[in-house]
């Protein structure tokens, strides 16, 4: 509970020649329990606080990236119990050398704290139970600015009818200061009750309008470890995270004491309930250094809030320090050349086609015509190029490209599918007796295909008219009926029958290309061969 020092002087006074003892007793109280590790996150109801000033910051801040207003000054009270220096600085808050770690506010001393820390789990929507921080419809009592009602679903209420609020960020504040009376509440909610030290945030009553109370004491800090333990030299640390924050995409997190197996990364998971969203088991690299990690599907995004290890166990020595970070799609992908322009509808091998551009790397698929190409087949992957096989069945002519990625959908660019020629003919490299065996000539629309098979690839001769790759100059040959190129991709399809008595042979296949005037000489195709395996 927080009263105005107006109110609470008094009391503080007449108990005065009490508190007269040995500099060695400490200042702080407690309030007898301790707050679980799986009961730290939180939720801020922002809604809740009428006044203009409780949510008018929109500075931004890299340490609490995606936060304002009330649900800033709050994030930031939170951390400030940290077991570490928030971040990579602890900045943040102009009034503040650095934020969590930090007892005694040493600007250049990272002094660690106890083994505790909080899990911000972003704003919420008022109604939902336990473990929440909103203002409060009606009046909590006389002088009391707030209240704090401990338990493994706590809850803390700043008194909206009787005072005026402002989420700073400085120190000119109308009225009361959200983060520095949330400071003190939120150690009443890990356990700590009023300290006699005047300069402690945990004192009863407010000092100015709060905006000193931010920054816990040496004497606060004590009594997070009279509870907690001073944070342990072997508690896992997060010290750094890389790779781009995206849904499905992969971060790696640099840090300390991480287990070989067994860890849980707690995301912010933005959904309006103070449960993180955990990803695990997960095993660390290094020798305790590095987690690696794909990023789930938080909806809905983006999502800013803190990321936390949990190592196997239950104390708050399992529990690494907060780490802020931004979830968000990526951009969407960006196009701006593609290479080949014209690419054959079919070849052996399959024609490649390179996509360079911006913001690539998180491509989920490339469409062709209306033709999808997987991330699966994707390759030479980066955020400037992508390569992928022409997907099958594409219509000739211009055909429009577009790339796919959790950041929407690319600019469109065009691609030319032509004709083959010479023919290509494709047939499957494997077959089996009693079963069918298909194969496709690609050549100019309106041609009729001749479909060559032959168990010899010895080649067969007709100067000037046609040459051929198999048949042993035409004495081991079988000519199969004629067809005709489609105008849709210039395609004869043929499906022969396989009978029994030639598992373990090869057959070889060649087609040859005849024009409209049916004047020599005739394009023959790639040699094609299939192995009757049984």
């Amino acid at each position: 509970m927080r009263a105005p020092r107006r109110t609470a002087s008094l009391l503080l006074a007449a108990g005065a020649a009490a508190l007269a003892a040995p500099t060695l007793v400490p200042a702080y109280s407690l309030l007898g329990g301790d707050l679980p590790v799986g009961h730290r996150g939180f939720v801020v109801f922002p809604s809740t606080f009428s006044d203009a000033t409780a949510n008018d910051n929109a500075n931004p801040s890299a340490s609490f990236p995606g936060a304002s207003g009330a649900v800033l000054a709050v994030w930031k009270a939170a951390v400030e119990w940290g077991s570490w220096r928030h971040g990579p600085t602890g900045g943040g808050d102009p009034t503040q050398g650095a934020l969590g770690g930090d007892p005694g506010n040493t600007p250049a001393v990272d002094n660690p704290l106890a083994n505790f820390d909080y899990s911000f789990q972003g704003a919420g929507i008022p109604g939902l139970p336990g473990k929440t921080v909103a203002a409060s419809s009606t009046t909590l009592g006389p002088g009391i600015l707030a209240v704090t009602y401990p338990g493994t679903d706590w809850q803390i209420l700043f008194d909206d009818p009787q005072w005026t609020w402002d989420d700073g960020p400085g120190g000119g504040i109308a009225g009361f200061d959200i983060q520095g009376v949330a400071v003190h509440e939120l150690g009443h909610a890990l356990g700590l009750g009023h300290s006699a030290d005047s300069g402690a945030t945990m004192f009863p009553a407010v000092l100015g309008n709060g905006v000193a109370d931010r920054s816990i004491a040496t004497d606060d800090g004590d009594g997070a470890k009279a509870i907690y333990g001073a944070a342990d030299p072997a508690k896992p640390r997060i010290t750094g995270l890389s790779g781009a924050a995206a849904p499905g995409a992969t971060i790696a997190i640099a840090g300390v004491n991480f287990a070989p197996s067994g860890n849980e990364v707690w995301f912010t998971a933005g959904t309006g309930s103070p449960a993180p969203r955990i990803v695990g088991p997960l095993d660390s690299s290094g020798g305790g250094t590095s987690i690696s990690v794909t990023i789930p599907g938080l909806a809905p995004v983006p999502v800013s809030g803190d990321l936390l290890v949990k190592v196997p166990g239950t104390t708050g020595s399992t529990l690494s320090n907060a780490w802020p970070v931004s979830i968000a799609p990526p951009p969407a992908p960006v196009l701006a050349s593609l290479a080949p322009p014209t690419v054959p509808v079919a070849g052996v091998p399959t024609p490649t086609v390179t996509l360079s551009g911006a913001s690539l790397g998180p491509v989920t698929s490339v469409s062709v015509g209306g033709l999808l190409v997987p991330s699966a087949i994707l390759s030479s992957v980066s955020d400037a190029q992508i390569d992928f096989l022409l997907p099958p069945g594409l219509p000739l002519g211009p055909a429009t490209v577009t790339a796919t990625s959790p950041g929407g959908t690319s600019n469109a660019l065009s691609i030319d599918v032509a004709a083959c020629d010479p023919p290509v003919l494709l047939v499957p490299p494997l077959t089996a007796s009693y079963g069918t065996l298909p194969a496709q000539t690609f050549t100019a629309p309106g041609r009729i295909v001749l479909l060559i098979l032959s168990f010899s690839n010895l080649p067969s001769l007709l100067p000037g008219v046609v040459d051929l790759d198999l048949g042993n100059a035409f004495s081991e040959i079988l000519l199969l009926p004629p067809q005709v190129a489609s105008a849709a991709q210039g395609r004869a399809d043929s499906v022969l029958y396989v009978p029994p008595g030639f598992t373990g042979s090869t057959v070889y296949f060649q087609s040859v290309s005849i024009p409209a005037g049916g004047l020599p000489p005739y394009d023959a195709s790639n040699l094609a061969a299939t192995l009757i395996f049984f």
